[in-house]
């Protein structure tokens, strides 16, 4: 039993720490049965309680930011969320295949293949958590799976330290209301040509259709005469349930860590909308901010960000106008955010810090709210419900209790008055 236990509470480097799990020369066969089952329980405890407010907080798209932490996508891609984002919330990839309540949530996803959700067959992922690989393949899962994910939380410690990411498993935030997302997808998929809208605005390529699945592009390869289809049109999957809950899960995860979503497609973005406003499809949106010339840090290497990140006070000046952004409620408001903007440009493209390790190229950054329905709830103002949000009121109840969690008299201090959406466009100089 770990000597932790009952001393403090452990996080998950306590956990690497004390099991050794960051050793060169990682063995599981070193451990027996017990002591694995007593590491996994570790790791689990390491999620108790309720997340810390923080204000500037957001999260990604899950299929992103899950295949970051797995080891399937650079790091360097966290380098634009983090420039803007005071805090970044990930999900902790040792939790996810060594927690056995991460083992049950998993296996009530549809892309788990779990049954009810569908009378036809699902697209499913063939990820297994240790407690569901085969039991005399499980030392072998452990020991090719473990030492990458460890390795990626390792490079991630200094930020995680520092405050910059926020590491909280997704399957802690759903488990309790895992059995109402899927009532929900089920409920929501009774109104055939609503999902159709939903989920057919975009190329099927600009939707993940699960945590672990990410996106799939479909066209046709031939013509069919019999059904007026070109070779090269589009098509969709039949099968929506996995796109629906993924919008569920990344709607309830802003309404746990009063976070702001990043989407990595722009269809969980509509999706998530959609969920968020009860019911609108593709809600106003404002620019706020305008291109604003930034450093690609993308094109850094990880030290360099995580130095970056630590060390520079442009960027912690970039951040508090996103900040002030989010509160702006005039035209006027925004200009005198706007021109915070253009000052902070200005300095970020010259900034040794930044010149100094590379020739970074430019992006721009753009800075979106979502208005409407989501402003109205969060500034109070006369709210005009859509016919189909009153529509759907009766039947997806949990939809209108995430709504509600989300803009709360609790969470509305914590909460930004506008829902931003960043995007950063890549420009190489």
């Amino acid at each position: 039993m770990s000597a932790l236990i009952g001393k403090r509470h452990m996080n998950i480097y306590d956990v690497i720490s004390e099991w050794e799990l960051n050793g060169q020369k990682l063995n599981f066969r070193r451990y027996t049965r017990t002591t694995i089952s007593a590491i996994a329980n570790d790791v689990q405890n390491c999620y108790r309680g309720n997340v810390p407010v923080q204000s500037g907080r957001f999260h990604q798209s899950l299929a992103t930011a899950t295949d970051i932490v797995e080891n399937r996508r650079p790091i360097e891609e966290l380098a634009l969320p983090l420039l803007y984002s005071r805090q970044l919330v990930l999900p902790d990839p040792v939790y996810s295949v060594l927690a056995p309540k991460a083992n049950s949530i998993w296996h009530h996803l549809p892309e788990s293949g779990c049954k009810g959700y569908s009378d036809t067959p699902l697209i499913q992922s063939q990820w297994k958590n240790y407690w569901s690989t085969p039991s005399g393949e499980r030392i072998e899962y452990l020991n090719s799976t473990i030492p990458a994910l460890v390795a990626q939380l390792m490079k991630l410690k200094p930020l995680v330290e520092t405050g910059f990411i926020l590491l909280q498993p997704w399957e802690v935030a759903v488990e309790t209301d895992i059995s109402s997302i899927k009532n929900t997808a089920l409920a929501l998929k009774q109104h055939g040509d609503l999902v159709k809208d939903i989920t057919q605005k975009l190329r099927q390529a600009e939707y993940n259709l699960g945590i672990r699945l990410g996106p799939i592009s479909i066209v046709a390869n031939q013509d069919v005469p019999a059904t007026g289809l070109k070779k090269g049109d589009e098509l969709w999957i039949a099968e929506k349930t996995g796109i629906l809950v993924v919008g569920l899960i990344h709607s309830l995860l802003a309404s746990r860590y009063q976070s702001d979503f990043v989407e990595t497609l722009p269809g969980d973005r509509l999706v998530y909308d959609f969920v968020r406003t009860d019911g609108i499809l593709r809600p106003p949106t404002q620019d706020l901010s305008g291109p604003v010339r930034i450093p690609h840090l993308s094109s850094a290497l990880w030290p360099d960000i995580v130095a970056i990140k630590k060390d520079s006070e442009l960027l912690e000046r970039l951040q508090q106008v996103l900040e002030t952004l989010a509160y702006c409620d005039s035209d006027e408001q925004i200009q005198g955010a706007r021109e915070k903007l253009l000052e902070v440009q200005s300095q970020l493209v010259s900034d040794a810090s930044f010149t100094k390790r590379m020739n970074l190229p430019i992006s721009e950054l753009i800075v979106t709210s979502a208005v409407g329905v989501a402003s109205n709830l969060i500034t109070g103002a006369a709210l005009e419900k859509s016919m189909l949000a009153a529509g759907l009121a009766g039947s997806v109840p949990f939809a209108c209790k995430l709504v509600s969690a989300y803009f709360d008299k609790d969470n509305r201090a914590a909460r930004k008055r506008r829902d931003l959406i960043v995007r950063v466009n890549s420009r190489i100089q």
